[in-house]
């Protein structure tokens, strides 16, 4: 599909323009600027329907997302941002009283009358051709493509042609909705007021999640002309006509009142749409962001982060990427609106699917109520110990000058481990009971252990070395996993000649379990991170891969005699080793190593930087806990002692190489569960 039409490379028909931008906010002043950035030839209009300096109707934060890309867009804009309202704080309230309080979250609060004046007139005065109070009635169609707009302003109506069209013009574009069905889009509004005289506060930018009708109100503060203002918002997803009334709820409720003070309204409630992001199953957007003759940007193309509703970072990265596509003579002409997509998808997905959005905001508004609030109030103590752990001082405020770090992620990694630990307990309790506290049928425990498993180390994972890294390792302990194992149970050269529990069901090709591979994958993390927590961030990758197979490896030497005699899988021709053979043992030390390797250079290319020092060692405590308890397995039920010293040696050399690494001065936070 051709973006652009024939006429842009051989240009004999005669046209207005090259190109019509529709829409002078953010993404539209982003990729007209980027165009004179680059010295494109290209002819460019940009279109705006008001007169600059308007207001847009927004919740006017911008976050860490936006703030980097506003100065790159818009280098001559430095002093503009971070402004006089910047903060690096965050709250996050959840009924009935819980507060998270986040620092370093580099955010700003700007109001849009200011904002999108600013970059309309760097725009301009960079050299942009631009038509205000033009206001875009239909785009124009020559047989099955876009060739232009109709425009309306004081001299009346008239067309305007032109090879490409770029829509930049909001929610209700005008672009999008006559290039293409709008039946999937997720369009939902909001509800904007300002307050003036707002009192100082440290708690920065505040969200009050309304679990019931999954939304939440705002408070973002920002300073106008020395005085404190404040932007008030709410929105939800599940019923617009109860936005007012919900609104001014939560206005007059004391937990708003005591940040509000005295301050005055300015100006009416007004409400606005917001069309969020929807995705289909194989990451893609609901409807294209490119067609014949016609390009979509920022809020236009639904780039609307689809748990928090912020736009604004989205905008301006597609109107930069949309430049650098079209003005790459590189890339064939045919491909620039796919190319133009996929860069766009590669930016937002990761953002937008992020498990620590939904953990923190989705989530809780899905679950049902009693689970809602177990699971916030579970969050809310996890990182009460967390912070005392760490030595933060009393763990409810943040005016004591400390910082909270642990991203919330692992928040919920931890309330996950809690339910793992607490079912390890509940065995030895049921057994020690005689009683059946837990389902005895294998196939029962090994999905459970799977789900919660994988969940914990995708949480743990997001949130210590995010999310690029966390799928990335999941996606290839996944496939490896499942083609090593496929091939063993087919030729018996890998593993030795063995076979699954037929009772164990979702069997790939009738052979392998499809929990098998995320046990890999939870048992893989679990050893990974352990060496990583113990040797420290600044060990050799090499001696990281190293201690990670030895600790894989010593699970599997603890934890397989207990498969076998719980009869998860066998070895029909038995083994020297409980009926284990020691082919097994060396396949895995192979593979292990070599997996391993390829996960510290994943690590290297995807992984972030955290201190990793502050963090508490959840994935240590969950090896420790499951390898205790193969090892206490192999003792009293299995009857297999060197297993259980194998296993009980692990643990007790992790502890005391722990020990010894915080007396050699690294002081690493103590392992204890949270």
């Amino acid at each position: 599909m051709k973006l652009v039409a024939e006429e842009l490379r051989h240009p004999t028909k005669k046209v207005d323009y090259d190109i019509i931008v529709v829409g002078g906010g953010p993404a539209g002043c982003t990729f007209v600027r980027s165009l004179i950035t680059r010295k494109s030839p290209l002819r460019v209009l940009l279109l705006e329907k008001e007169r600059f300096p308007r207001d847009k109707v927004c919740g006017d934060g911008l976050s860490y997302h936006a703030i980097p890309t506003v100065r790159k867009a818009f280098p001559e804009l430095a002093s503009l941002i971070p402004s006089s309202s910047f903060s690096d704080r965050q709250t996050l309230a959840y009924p009935p009283g819980y507060e998270f309080h986040r620092k370093r979250q580099m955010l700003d609060v700007i109001p849009r009358f200011e904002f999108d004046n600013a970059l309309w007139q760097a725009t301009v005065k960079a050299g942009a051709e631009t038509l205000e109070n033009a206001k875009v009635t239909r785009v124009l169609r020559q047989e099955d493509r876009i060739c232009g707009v109709e425009i309306e302003d004081r001299n009346g109506k008239r067309e305007l042609t032109c090879r490409l069209v770029v829509g930049a013009d909001g929610s209700r574009s005008v672009v999008r909705q006559a290039t293409g069905s709008n039946a999937d889009d997720y369009l939902i509004h909001a509800l904007r007021q300002y307050v003036r005289g707002v009192p100082d506060s440290t708690e920065g930018l505040i969200f009050f999640f309304d679990l019931e009708y999954q939304g939440y109100f705002w408070i973002f503060p920002f300073v106008r002309d020395g005085e404190r203002w404040a932007n008030l918002g709410y929105g939800n997803v599940t019923d617009n006509r109860i936005l007012k009334e919900r609104f001014w709820n939560y206005f007059h409720s004391p937990q708003i009142q005591k940040y509000l003070g005295a301050a005055q309204l300015e100006g009416n409630l007004t409400g606005f749409p917001l069309n969020m992001a929807r995705f289909k199953w194989n990451g893609k957007l609901t409807r294209p962001l490119f067609g014949p003759g016609y390009l979509l940007l920022g809020d236009a193309a639904a780039l609307i982060h689809p748990l928090s509703g912020e736009g604004i970072p989205f905008a301006i990265d597609s109107g930069a990427i949309a430049a650098e596509v079209l003005t790459d003579d590189r890339i064939p002409e045919a491909k620039k609106g796919a190319i133009y997509e996929a860069r766009v998808l590669r930016r937002i997905r990761p953002v937008f699917l992020s498990p620590a959005a939904f953990g923190a905001i989705r989530l809780p508004m899905l679950l049902p109520r009693p689970l809602s609030k177990a699971l916030v109030a579970s969050a809310n103590f996890a990182w009460k110990i967390i912070r005392r752990l760490r030595g933060d001082g009393q763990p409810g405020g943040i005016e004591s000058g400390s910082r909270w770090e642990v991203p919330i992620t692992l928040l919920f990694a931890a309330l996950v481990l809690g339910l793992f630990l607490i079912a390890l307990a509940g065995f030895w309790i049921s057994h020690a009971l005689a009683a059946s506290a837990l389902p005895s049928a294998v196939s029962v425990r090994a999905i459970g252990f799977a789900v919660i498993g994988t969940s914990f180390c995708l949480l743990d994972a997001t949130g210590r070395y995010g999310w690029s890294f966390a799928s990335a390792f999941l996606v290839f302990t996944l496939i490896c996993s499942a083609v090593v194992e496929l091939i063993g149970l087919e030729t018996g050269a890998i593993f030795g000649a063995y076979h699954y529990n037929a009772a164990i069901p979702l069997q790939l090709f009738g052979a392998l379990p499809i929990v098998v591979p995320f046990g890999w994958f939870v048992f893989s993390y679990f050893s990974f991170a352990t060496a990583d927590t113990v040797l420290g961030k600044n060990s050799r990758p090499i001696a990281r891969a190293i201690i990670s197979t030895i600790l894989l490896v010593a699970y599997d030497l603890t934890s397989d005699p207990n498969q076998v005699y719980r009869g998860v899988w066998t070895y029909p021709g038995g083994g020297i080793y409980y009926g284990v053979p020691a082919q097994n043992f060396l396949a895995w030390a192979l593979l292990g190593f070599g997996g391993m390797l390829a996960l510290q250079f994943l690590r290297r290319r995807k992984s972030i930087s955290l201190e990793d020092e502050q963090l508490v060692p959840l994935p240590v405590i969950a090896y420790l806990a499951i390898v205790f308890h193969e090892a206490i397995f192999a003792t009293a039920i299995n009857k297999a002692p060197i297993a259980a010293a194998i296993g009980l040696l692990t643990v007790g050399a992790i502890v005391g190489a722990w020990f010894c690494q915080r007396r050699a001065g690294q002081n690493p936070p103590p392992l204890s569960a949270p």
